[in-house]
Formats: structure tokens, sequence, C-alpha cells
């Protein structure tokens, strides 16, 4: 029989039991398929910030959420991020920004300002993963008129509140990428009492995330 090895308390392993013994099996989602998509920005979901690593290396990142408009997937979530860190990261979101209608940004300054003006922005975009089960790539196509949307539902006309901004399989997926930055994001962002510090992997911290915010 495997040995249960932890740092931890004996009231810390009490309280893993009561989770698994409450635990439940949930349904999954699979994640948004390669392709192109018709989409816009979920109000409130584009940030710049500046992220500190476990292994204490700095740098700035940008994520925004995007929602489908139509089609199979309609209303489905899909997260769009960049490290900012390098210039072939740098040259990547300024194209992106271009594509979706900005004058090209000079400084991190103009770049955080167009960010800020992208709530609702409707864009074509694709997604494209590189390795089955993790954070796939995302790129911004063009911006789109009300015209050039097909089919789109009211439903997924305009802002989203709540649990909808977020989907499971994004948070399992950013668990899977040990994206730390992602999941230290959705923390800070919906004020959840997790500390990844406590947790083993990052696969565990997007557990938690799922649990907490009952996705």
């Amino acid at each position: 029989m495997a040995k249960l090895k932890s740092t931890k308390s004996n009231t810390a392993i009490d309280n893993t039991d009561s989770l698994f013994a409450n635990s439940e099996v949930q349904e999954r989602q699979s994640h948004l398929p390669d392709g192109t998509y018709q989409g816009f920005v979920v109000p409130g979901s584009a940030k710049m910030e500046e992220r500190t690593s476990k292994a204490g290396n700095t740098s700035w990142n940008v994520s925004m959420q995007l929602k489908v408009l139509n089609g199979d997937y309609v209303n489905r979530t899909q997260w769009y991020r960049q490290n900012l860190g390098t210039e072939v990261g740098v040259n990547i979101f300024v194209t992106d920004l271009v594509n979706m209608g900005f004058e090209k940004p000079s400084s991190k300054r103009e770049a955080a300002e167009c960010l800020a003006e992208t709530d609702n922005v409707k864009v074509s975009f694709w997604v494209n993963h590189k390795d089955d089960g993790y954070a796939p790539t995302v790129r911004i196509n063009e911006l789109l008129e009300d015209d050039d949307v097909e089919g789109a539902t009211k439903e997924s006309d305009g802002a989203v509140e709540g649990n909808d901004v977020i989907s499971r399989e994004d948070v399992l997926a950013l668990g899977n990428a040990e994206d730390e930055a992602g999941l230290q994001e959705i923390i800070d962002e919906y004020g959840l009492d997790i500390n990844q510090d406590d947790y083993e992997t990052y696969g565990e911290v997007a557990t938690e995330i799922v649990g907490q915010l009952k996705l």
C-alpha cells in the first residue's frame, strides 16, 4: 500500500479526508477545439499585470477572456494569454492589438490603454492546441463589425457575470500547463481563499479553484 507523505499536520490530512468523503464525480467538458471563432472580449477580463514565478523571475503578462458568439460552441469561453518578457511575445501582442483595430502602441503604457478599451470588442480569433490537455495558443485575426457576426444569439451578446466568466476546462488547462500566473489571476479576481504554496502541484490548485467556484 502506498504511504501518505505529508509535511503538513494531521489536521490537514483529516481535512483532506473530509473533502474526499464529500466529493462528487463531475462531468468534464472538452477544450474549445482548434479552429477559428467569432467572439467578444468579456468585460472586465482584460488585464496587464506583473507576475513573479516561484523561481523568482518577474515579467509582465496580458490576459483577456473571449466568449464565442455563434456556432456549435456559442457562449463557450477561451482565455487569451501572452507573456511580454521577450521580443517575440511583445511582437505577438502588438500584432493582436492592431488586428483588434488599435493603433500600434509604442510603449507598455499605450498598450495598457488599448487593453482597457477592449470590453465587448468583437473579434475573430483562432485556437490551436500544441499538446492535448494543455492551454492552447490563442491569436486575434481581425476586428468584427456587427454585420460580420454570423447568427449571434441574444444570450451571447453583451456582458456576462458570475461563474459564466470562467469555465472549468480553462482552469484545469492552466493547472496542466503549470501556469502559476494564470491560476493566481483567477484567485485574485474572484477573491478565493487559496495560497498556491499550500499545494503540491498546480493541478491541485486548479482543482481547488474549480471546487470553490462550483464550476
